[in-house]
């Protein structure tokens, strides 16, 4: 969740200007420790481009319509791993227990790859008639 939280910031905010990981660290209310790791990971992938220097910080890597949840996921968690009890090529003949957890599998990464950080950034909070009323980990967040 931090790095989509850090990653919506940034795209929130829609400016070249790099953003110091002790920035983004209070904004999220996170150890700045716990954040540098986080983007570092996303640094590696690609997703954001560190600059260096007196004015240095981070940056979006790639434009948000391109930055899947999935590929979020992937960064943290790696490739989805079959939780069938053999190859997928033969789903249709395991235990009714696995096909239904194959299923469930192929539902959940669908929807991550339909959903970006451009659809977030569209509504990053929830409307003003429920903000009083929901706890949303996304409210409060702004671009810099």
């Amino acid at each position: 969740m931090t790095a989509v939280r850090v990653l919506l910031y940034l795209a929130i905010a829609k400016r070249d200007t790099p953003v110091a990981a002790a920035e983004l660290a209070e904004m999220l209310g996170q150890s700045p420790t716990y954040v540098a790791k986080v983007t570092t990971q996303l640094v590696k992938a690609g997703l954001l481009k560190a600059r260096k220097g007196a004015k240095g910080g981070l940056v979006l890597g790639v434009s948000p319509p391109a930055i899947t949840l999935r590929r979020v996921y992937e960064v943290f968690q790696g490739r989805p791993v079959d939780v069938a009890c053999t190859d997928g090529a033969q789903a249709r003949l395991v235990c009714g227990f696995h096909r239904a957890m194959i299923d469930l599998e192929n539902s959940v990464f669908e929807a991550m790859e339909r959903w970006t950080l451009a659809d977030l950034a569209e509504r990053p909070q929830p409307a003003p008639s429920l903000r009083d009323r929901v706890s949303c980990r996304l409210q409060g967040l702004q671009g810099p």
